[in-house]
Order: structure tokens, then sequence, then C-alpha cells
């Protein structure tokens, strides 16, 4: 086991039942939800910058083994790890270092279970805050299989209309197509919140961006969803990889 092998086996998740913990005095009326917003914001900052964090733990493992990634690492750089591409380029070097060992083998259906009942643990103690936002956590969930189980990428890049909504895209391969799809949309989010451009900026949607059918996913059930299905992914691969090293290295 590497040093950083228990962080990144830890499931993001424990951030929410932390959070669960500390708010269990909270009541459940209406006097409670001023703080409805700095509690969301506060669980979903913690698990993107847990995530990051993971991500680069990850690209230093691979980097301790993997020396022609290593030199390519220090080349071009690791960047924040917070943005799709950042996330999906350490991913795929994970994938591809593992893929020469064996072939791999995910559940997928537990995978994407996990993150359901984490959710459904989410909305259980902290419901009251989410609103008309489980109406679209619902069409995702109904539909995530079709852009998840792709080996290479943490989303099917290839798949077309993964929501049956509109044609609506979880990761496009354009870097311009950020705001037409649902990590982009979290991406903005997590940098509105984590560089407080809220204090300056008043950051109203017009009427024809609250117009457009994806602004219904821009809310914290559904980016902790997101963040979620990244993490438990990861961790499938992270544990293979750790499989073959012990026996490798």
């Amino acid at each position: 086991m590497s040093t950083h092998s228990d962080f990144i086996l830890t499931p993001i998740a424990s951030i929410i039942k932390d959070a669960a913990i500390s708010c269990s005095l909270f009541s459940n009326g209406m006097s409670s939800f001023p703080l409805g917003e700095y509690l969301l914001q506060s669980i979903f900052l913690k698990m993107t910058g847990a995530q990051e964090q993971k991500f680069k733990c990850v690209a230093w493992e691979l980097a301790t083994v993997d020396y022609s990634y290593r030199y390519e690492l220090f080349r071009e750089g690791l960047g924040e790890c917070s943005s799709y591409k950042d996330k999906n380029c350490i991913f795929g070097k994970l994938t591809e270092y593992t893929n020469q060992f064996q072939d791999l083998s995910i559940d997928y259906n537990s995978l994407l279970n996990n993150a359901k009942n984490d959710i459904n643990f989410v909305t259980s103690k902290f419901g009251q805050y989410f609103g008309k936002s489980q109406d679209a956590y619902t069409i995702i969930k109904n539909n995530t299989s079709k852009f998840i189980n792709d080996t290479n990428n943490l989303f099917n890049l290839g798949c077309s209309n993964p929501f049956d909504d509109n044609n609506i895209v979880i990761a496009s391969k354009n870097k311009n197509d950020d705001g037409k799809n649902i990590y982009g949309l979290l991406w903005k989010h997590r940098n509105r919140c984590a560089h407080n451009l809220q204090s300056y900026q008043d950051n109203l949607p017009t009427l024809s961006e609250l117009n457009k059918p994806i602004y219904k996913y821009y809310n914290y059930l559904v980016f902790m969803y997101i963040l979620l299905l990244i993490d438990y992914k990861l961790i499938e691969y992270f544990k293979k990889f750790l499989e073959i090293t012990e026996k490798v290295v």
C-alpha cells in the first residue's frame, strides 16, 4: 500500500456523512433554510477539493512506477485537476498503465448503486434544501449507465443523447462546449465558489439562459452525484492499479 492509498480509496461520500453528523441538531423547519446555501456550498467545495487532491495523488503514484509519464508530468505540469480535461487525462494514464497487464472488469452497476445510495442519504438528511432539483437528478439517475461505462474516459464521450432530454451531453470533446454539458456547469460553479466570484459579480442568469434545457441541472444534488460517480470509478481503477504494482514493482 502506498502513502496515498488510504486517502484515494476513501469515498468522498464520507464528507457528506460527516456534514450530516455535524448538522444533526439543525431543525427541519423554515428556520434552518437560510443555512441551506452555506451548508451545500461547503459540502460541494469539500468534495471538489478532495477529489482534486485525489487526482493529484493518483498522478504521483503513476509517476512513481511509470518513468515516461513522470517525464511528461514534470514537463507539461499537472494543473489544478479541477477541469474535466485535467481529470480525464490522469484517468486515461491510469487505465493505459493497468491495461498493459490485465483486462479490467468493472462492475458498473455496483458503482452506480453506490452513488445512488449516497445521494439517497443526502436527500434524506438535507432534502429540504434541494426542492425541485430532485426532478433533474431523477432524469440523470435513470440514464447514467449510458455515459459511465467507458473504460478509457471518465465519461463516454461517444454517447449521443445520454439523458434522452434535448441531446444534453455530459462531457464534450470540444472545450468550447463546456457551457452545454453538466460537468461544465459543475466546474463553473466550483470556480465561482472557490474564488468567491459572487462577492463582486451578480452572476444573475439571463432569461435566455434560464430557458435552456440544461439549466435545470445547475444544482448541488446533480453536481454531488456527478462527483460521486467520478470518485467511485477512480477508486475501482486505482484498486486494480494497486493489485498490479504489488506484483510488478
